[in-house]
């Protein structure tokens, strides 16, 4: 099983500062200096230190929030004039804050976020945040004191830091027990790391993706920019119901190599992502039809049945759901079984092609959502080779309303010596999950 990020591979876990520029410089770099002194074990990112001139900024604060194991949200008095404010003076959301950006990534991947505030500023309540962020009001935080006990504080800091991410490991009792058992832990470490790499089914799936993956980039997909004739427009879209299936596995191929990154003289139509999916199920009643679902929010989705052109119909919802705080398009394609027995297996292949979508970090990310019953569900997602991933990221929900958190359970997680490829497997899902492959550029 391969780690969920690339940095975490050589690096240790990462704690990101968040801050305004606007707050006391020297404040916030004798912080600093002092957090990566008391946290050896940690790799402290400050942007200003840890991001190299001529360097994309954006994306390279991003994929740092998303590579983090904790977000510091340094709260000084000026942290609070900075936020955006309707005519009526209400704090609200603005994308382009981008200490707002940070936490709302953070808040949306699951990722912890320790306030900390900056005497002499106060706690925050949910009337001074925008709502996006509002939960950071019922977070516990720590105070520190520039003056004066900047030290004192510093160590308290570092101490919940600690305690946050490696309970054990940062507990002066412990330090004993943690140098007596180091031996042993790396020698078993090693010993099961080795008969993981070793089994024959774990190679077996290796060799499968490497396959799959070399197929994929041979066979280049052409992108569909028209509707079918056959596509209705319609004011909304319900839910599908899959309560009359089980279906047996659900396997998603993303092909990113169309990605193209879009600026303010860009064509409509510039950048696509191909989505193929491929569902094995069985008609457990004698219903109608099967209706798959999928949403965007970039310029337009086309939505097709490939292995049964002829029983399809694609429907597409005039009104924008909103979903996350996002206006997405949705498209459903709608196939015909009412001749199909109940009792048979059903193999359905679709094909979603995405324009200009992935245009932002926020939306950098793929999922699928466990059935009843289902053996598993595969995502394999195909990078372009001039823009590799930087980290990646395992998420899953127990549904759609709650906020991704970092995946722990069971699953095969592969990716390529290039990072232009990425495999996760997860046998048996929890019917009703939500799981998300995220990366960052």
């Amino acid at each position: 099983m391969m780690p969920t990020s690339k940095r975490e591979k050589s690096k240790r876990p990462i704690v990101f500062l968040s801050y305004r520029r606007d707050d006391p410089e020297k404040v916030i770099a004798l912080l600093y200096e002092k957090l990566v002194r008391l946290l050896p074990d940690f790799e402290v990112f400050r942007d200003q230190q840890s991001i190299s001139p001529a360097t994309d900024y954006q994306a390279t604060l991003i994929n740092a929030v998303l590579s983090s194991q904790l977000v510091v949200a340094l709260i000084d008095q000026t942290w609070y004039q900075r936020w955006s404010r309707d005519d009526s003076g209400v704090v609200c959301d603005n994308a382009d804050d981008w200490v707002f950006r940070e936490l709302q990534t953070a808040i949306y991947h699951g990722i912890r976020i320790l306030p900390v505030v900056i005497h002499p500023s106060r706690e925050p309540s949910q009337a001074d945040i925008p709502p996006s962020i509002s939960e950071l009001a019922f977070v516990q935080s720590v105070t520190y004191y520039p003056i004066p006990d900047a030290d004192g504080s510093a160590l308290k800091i570092a101490d919940a830091i600690g305690r946050i991410l490696a309970p054990a490991s940062q507990s002066a009792i412990h330090k004993w027990i943690r140098s007596g058992l180091i031996f042993a832990s790396v020698f078993i470490t090693t010993l099961i790391a080795s008969w993981l790499f070793l089994r024959p089914d774990h190679r077996l799936e290796k060799e499968r993706f490497d396959k799959e993956v070399a197929a994929i980039r041979l066979n280049q997909e052409t992108p569909v920019r028209e509707h079918s004739s056959r596509a209705v427009k319609v004011p909304s879209l319900g839910q599908p119901d899959y309560s009359q299936f089980l279906i047996l596995g659900d396997e998603r191929v993303w092909d990113l190599r169309g990605f193209r990154q879009r600026d303010q003289d860009s064509p409509a139509y510039h950048s696509y992502a191909i989505l193929k999916r491929h569902l094995r199920l069985v008609k457990q009643a004698p219903v109608k039809e099967i209706r798959f679902e999928s949403r965007t929010s970039g310029a337009e989705l086309i939505y097709e049945c490939l292995s049964h052109p002829d029983r399809t119909t694609e429907y597409i919802a005039e009104a924008e759901t909103l979903v996350a705080g996002q206006h997405m398009k949705v498209r459903q394609v709608v196939l015909d079984i009412e001749d199909i027995p109940a009792g048979q297996e059903m193999q359905i292949t679709l094909r979603a092609t995405f324009w200009d979508s992935l245009q932002t970090p926020e939306e950098w990310w793929v999922g699928a959502i466990g059935y009843p019953d289902s053996d598993y569900v595969r995502m394999i997602v195909v990078f372009p080779n001039e823009k590799p991933f930087t980290a990646y990221r395992l998420e899953e929900a127990p549904n759609s309303r709650e906020k991704v958190k970092q995946f722990k359970g069971t699953s095969v997680v592969l990716a390529n010596n290039a990072s232009t490829a990425l495999f996760w497997e997860i046998p048996k899902p929890p019917a009703g999950y939500v799981f998300r492959l995220s990366w960052g550029w």
